[in-house]
């Protein structure tokens, strides 16, 4: 079965996450904002600009369509000139301008009928219907004045057309143009109270969306620090262990790469360690074989020879003490170098435990040689083999090291 890969998230990843989280949230909360006050600027510039035009017309419309047909009907304007524009009297810098009132009336009707935005059937657009639908009106009106300008004998139809039409039409439009005004005036106060609804609600959601980002970053980054220092922390451990001598202490790996990195560096380093030591402790042991192979070769027939010779001399001589000192070495010696070295080992051990010239009943180890128990005088088999059993078991207890006798144990 195929064991599954791990997938493992750089610190680079999931600092672009954090970000990410945190970024994209705010980014949608400033694009409502603006988004919200974009709409609200559109409307209240509508607004502005309707009521620009409205009061444009609401102050000079009447005043200057009654003064125009006014000399139109007293005869003091030569209608035909209007043909070319408005009508200038006098040469002064003191000139009156006698505004064309068909332009007017067409200028007026492009500004609210066209111009102006509205919605369909609201107060607004009723008012404008009522401005359009008289300036119909009066249009036919300022037609019927001037055709009978240019005929004698129709002045009083003229004088009649002024008063009840051409007075009481501009009178409506402007009635109408106030009516609207108030009620653009109404849809700026109902577009400010509803801005100050959507800014209180955005703000709310705002806090709660906030809360949530600031929870989730916290959470995150308290995440993305654990995942630095909890694996930092336990390399430092397994580093510790490996100072301590602990050579199979391995780095376990976390979920980041980077610290991954170091880990597999570090175990890297510790499995080369184990193998310097390794291969160092095996080359110590094939020198310390080498030393004892040259020792076994160095042995001669002559070296024995003398060796027995200087001992027998020394018996003829009386030197008992000195005859026994140096049996005892030729044996070590001879122990030694036969047994591969095991028996030096065994005494070092011995000794090293604290053993020489500990004694149980008459049997006793020795103090010159840690490999040999010694009979004081009185010892007895089980003097000696309770004495052997107590030497194993303090050397295994000491160095996890078992040692082997030489003699074979019969009976029991």
């Amino acid at each position: 079965m195929e064991k599954k890969k791990k997938f493992y998230l750089s610190l680079k990843m999931r600092l672009l996450f954090l970000l990410f989280v945190i970024v994209i949230p705010l980014t949608f909360m400033v694009a409502g904002y603006q988004r919200m006050f974009e709409n609200y600027s559109r409307s209240y510039n509508e607004i502005m600009a309707n009521l620009k035009v409205a009061n444009e017309y609401n102050i000079k419309f009447k005043s200057d369509m009654e003064y125009s047909m006014y000399r139109v009907m007293i005869g003091l304007i030569d209608v035909d000139k209007f043909e070319n524009g408005d009508i200038l009297e006098g040469k002064s810098k003191y000139a009156t301008v006698v505004k064309n009132p068909l332009n007017m009336i067409a200028s007026a009707r492009h500004a609210f009928g066209k111009s102006i935005e509205r919605v369909p059937g609201s107060d607004g657009d009723i008012k404008i219907k009522g401005i359009l639908s008289c300036l119909d009106s009066l249009e036919k009106a300022v037609n019927r004045m001037i055709d009978n300008a240019s005929v004698t004998g129709r002045y009083d139809e003229n004088v009649n057309i002024w008063e009840n039409d051409i007075q009481g039409l501009c009178s409506m439009i402007q009635d109408y143009i106030t009516q609207y005004t108030y009620y653009e005036m109404i849809n700026m106060e109902q577009l400010q109270k509803e801005l100050e609804q959507q800014v209180t609600k955005r703000i709310q959601e705002y806090m709660v969306l906030l809360a949530c980002v600031l929870t989730a970053g916290t959470f995150l980054a308290l995440a993305i620090t654990n995942s630095i220092t909890g694996p930092l922390g336990r390399l430092q451990q397994t580093a510790e262990r490996l100072g301590k001598g602990d050579l199979d202490a391995k780095a376990d790996l976390g979920s980041l790469e980077e610290i991954n990195v170091l880990a597999r560096t570090f175990n890297h380093m510790s499995e080369r360690i184990r193998r310097l030591l390794e291969k160092n402790t095996q080359e110590q042991k094939n020198l310390r074989e080498a030393e004892l192979r040259l020792h076994q070769e160095q042995i001669s027939p002559h070296f024995l020879y003398n060796t027995l010779d200087s001992i027998v001399w020394m018996a003829e001589g009386g030197n008992n003490r000195q005859v026994v000192e140096m049996t005892t070495d030729l044996s070590d010696f001879f122990r030694t170098v036969l047994s591969g070295g095991k028996d030096f080992i065994t005494a070092k051990l011995i000794d090293e435990a604290g053993l020489k010239g500990y004694s149980i009943g008459g049997a006793e180890v020795s103090t010159k040689h840690s490999g040999f128990i010694v009979n004081k005088g009185n010892a007895t088999a089980k003097d000696v083999l309770q004495l052997t059993k107590y030497i194993e078991e303090e050397v295994y207890k000491k160095f996890n090291k078992k040692i082997e006798l030489e003699i074979e144990l019969v009976g029991n």
